[in-house]
């Protein structure tokens, strides 16, 4: 059976960085078991213009909690962890939420310009929010693209905020863009298949939709589960078909959906020329350097760090 590593980093409130570092890692395993960890604390993400008293707290729960002196509204998201290193500028963390009217991101590409969009993102068992929370992530947003009413806002560590003042393209093998965005060129629409949940266990979700699609069709992209106020948004880590539909893996396990909800995948893509570009038909618009000379990877972050080469 094969098996991942998913690294996750971060730090704990009332004590300082430089001393308390603290990194785990949780065994993902590409197929369930019975006995299949997975993350049992939900997400709060906090948002807060720079300059700004406007605090916009969104809990992943049932009901509105209280961490400390802020308040979290109930509302449906998802939380990327990367599996990257922690080199600031790589290990870009992402939330995905549908929007909403009041939603901070709707502005984003506007004030941006003149300050930052400051996120915390903790995790909170739901029996003690305020005595359990741990903060995993303190950053701001560099980016926030916005396809068929869910943003997918990608948050970057402190030491990678020079980012958002610098465009975000590199010479490196992969796109430099996100897929849907408005130099992808593609329509989400054209690429989600709905249906109906027929199975769940922890991590894995069976739809009856996508028999006829490769296995990891979904990977990197997100469904939709539920309607009305019971939408829950997933972001897909792995997609297999099954008879009669396709078995997707998520990041996190369901909270409010069962068996005969409604689904909506969303295809991914791994921003590889010969992969993902190539499996949506979209390799004309690929904005990356698929041929990158070995000699590059020395000077890629600016630095050049071969005395002579």
């Amino acid at each position: 059976m094969q098996r991942g590593w998913h690294r996750l980093f971060g730090w704990f409130p009332n004590q300082t960085s430089a001393g308390h570092l603290i990194f785990w890692q949780v065994l993902i395993l590409d197929e369930g078991e019975p006995d299949q960890a997975h993350a049992p604390r939900c997400p709060a993400v906090k948002l807060w213009w720079q300059g700004s008293t406007t605090v916009y707290a969104w809990a992943d729960w049932e009901s509105p909690i209280t961490i400390g002196a802020d308040d979290y509204e109930s509302r449906p998201f998802d939380v990327a962890v990367p599996v990257e290193n922690l080199r600031p500028g790589t290990s870009n963390w992402e939330i995905l939420v549908r929007d909403f009217v009041g939603c901070p991101l709707r502005a984003f590409s506007l004030n941006n310009i003149n300050r930052k969009l400051n996120i915390e993102i903790r995790e909170f068992e739901p029996s003690d929010p305020d005595g359990t929370a741990a903060v995993r992530m303190i950053g701001t947003i560099n980016r926030a693209p916005r396809t068929d009413k869910i943003f997918r806002a990608t948050a970057v560590l402190m030491g990678g905020r020079l980012k958002t003042l610098v465009p975000d393209a590199t010479v490196k093998t992969t796109c430099n863009c996100t897929v849907y965005d408005a130099n992808c060129k593609l329509d989400p629409a054209d690429f989600t298949d709905t249906g109906l949940i027929t199975a769940i266990a922890g991590l894995t979700i069976d739809v009856d939709v996508g028999e006829a699609n490769a296995d990891d069709w979904y990977s990197s992209g997100y469904a939709v589960f539920g309607t009305g106020d019971d939408i829950e948004v997933r972001i897909v880590i792995r997609s297999e078909s099954i008879i009669g539909g396709t078995r997707l893996t998520v990041l996190r396990p369901l909270v409010t959906n069962i068996v005969g909800a409604a689904a909506a995948a969303t295809a991914g893509c791994d921003s590889q020329f010969m992969g993902g570009c190539a499996d949506l038909d979209n390799q004309l618009n690929f904005y990356g350097a698929p041929h990158k000379p070995p000699y590059i990877e020395a000077v890629q972050s600016g630095i050049k760090t071969r005395i002579g080469k």
